[in-house]
């Protein structure tokens, strides 16, 4: 794990030395009549989104919560992830949501505890606001990013602590919404494990919609306030969705046992994007003795995340390349076709 988290954060500083990752997010403030009030989003495009060559990608996004804290990485590790013909991931468009007021956005219910340095105050009283959060996201957000951007349907879900609390209570009561959630050290403990509950109702009736699910716990025993004394509550999450698991919902559940709260969001968003996209790469090289193998990867890959997925031109135009400046022009012939078959328009 020590070396895993080496090799992350130099991927991160990698790309950070070379350019400023916040300043690759265009901020845009919409008014949410929903909310009754400006909500500003953090949006990030892939690098070759203006390419005229590619003008007809299309692109799955990636929503997350803490937009204003959490950019960098997020865009660090998808760009790292998505680089060239082995990537494990398509390029996507990141969507970062700032708060406003994050207590209240990311809680489901009405609730509060007693502070730990106070016993005699109470936190956390202007919660209870996630459900008219999901309304914005659902009616205004949705619209706006499709109706300004050229995306393919598939659309990820990724909160940490309270934002993972949130996407928790939004994949329970509002799966279809997303393909795939990744919830991250999420705070399960919030209103005496109001979500464990919820998943203990849910989930064993079968009314959840398909999706894929990736849970990333901390080694948080250190913590000895209310904030982190979850433990029972995310174990039972955890229970209920490994049990429910079937063709339509595709769960893992990971324990960092090396990472607290603090650290645990750069390796678990790396190790559930692997997840989510798992299947994904293909072995191009194997058309010399199956010609449809990358046909095949995408059709698997579709039918285990539920979503149909192709080739990016992109990768078309480096397996042709690849074939030719090896002298392989059967096979570099054989991927034109399967290229010109999705992409009519492309010359």
């Amino acid at each position: 794990m020590k070396i895993k988290l080496f090799f992350l954060l130099s991927l991160f500083t990698g790309i950070a030395g070379a350019q400023d990752l916040n300043r690759l997010f265009n901020t845009t403030t919409l008014h949410s009549k929903i909310l009754g009030e400006e909500r500003e989003v953090c949006i990030s495009l892939p690098p070759n989104y203006d390419n005229a060559r590619y003008v007809h990608e299309r692109y799955p996004v990636l929503y997350f919560f803490d937009g204003e804290t959490s950019m960098g990485f997020y865009k660090a590790v998808t760009q790292f992830l998505s680089k060239g013909v082995y990537a494990r991931m398509p390029e996507v468009i990141l969507v970062g949501i700032r708060n406003k007021d994050r207590t209240r956005d990311l809680t489901p219910t009405r609730s509060f505890i007693k502070s730990p340095d106070d016993s005699t105050k109470r936190l956390f009283e202007n919660s209870g606001g996630n459900e008219r959060v999901v309304q914005f996201i659902k009616e205004e957000l949705f619209s706006y990013i499709n109706a300004h951007y050229r995306t393919d349907g598939y659309t990820i879900l990724s909160g940490h602590s309270f934002g993972g609390l949130a996407a928790s209570n939004i994949l329970l009561h509002h799966t279809s919404l997303f393909n795939a959630y990744i919830l991250i050290d999420p705070s399960i403990w919030w209103d005496n494990g109001y979500i464990a509950r919820e998943a203990a109702r849910i989930i064993p009736s079968g009314k959840a919609s398909p999706a894929v699910v990736y849970m990333a716990v901390a080694n948080n025993k250190e913590k000895t306030n209310g904030f982190n004394a979850g433990d029972h509550a995310s174990q039972k999450l955890q229970e209920i969705l490994a049990a429910g698991q079937d063709s339509s919902l595709l769960f893992r559940h990971q324990f960092y046992e090396q990472e607290d709260h603090g650290t645990i969001p750069l390796p678990a968003l790396y190790d559930a994007l692997k997840f989510i996209f798992d299947g994904y790469a293909i072995d191009f090289k194997e058309v010399t003795n199956r010609s449809s193998v990358i046909t095949d990867t995408y059709t698997a890959f579709s039918q285990r995340n539920h979503h149909h997925f192709i080739p990016s031109l992109q990768k078309f135009d480096f397996i042709i390349r690849y074939f030719k400046e090896n002298k392989k022009m059967r096979e570099a012939q054989i991927v034109l076709e399967q290229c010109r078959q999705l992409y009519p328009d492309a010359e």
